[in-house]
């Protein structure tokens, strides 16, 4: 999608905010299952965590999830600005 939008610039009018969120959401879904592996297998959050169904895993994505929103919509508006200052 991500690709398809800068290669077409497709939505014509918002072609940018659509790249952006789809890199954000790549990237928030790369970082997640590294959460998810770390908590697997680093040794200190193992201990730490007894199973996935943890709240403090639930508690640390949904964190880390509220800092990727927070990028897209600091990314759209930036973009919005750079589009409409042409």
């Amino acid at each position: 999608m991500a690709f398809v939008a800068v290669r077409h610039r497709v939505p014509r009018r918002h072609w940018l905010s659509a790249h952006l969120g789809c890199m954000v959401l790549s990237y928030s879904l790369l970082i997640g299952g590294a959460m998810n592996d770390g908590f697997l297998r680093a040794t200190v959050l193992r201990a730490a965590v007894p199973n996935l169904n943890s709240p403090v895993v639930g508690v640390t994505h949904r964190i880390v999830m509220l800092g990727f929103v927070g990028l897209w919509r600091y990314l759209s508006r930036t973009a919005e600005f750079a589009v409409n200052s042409d």
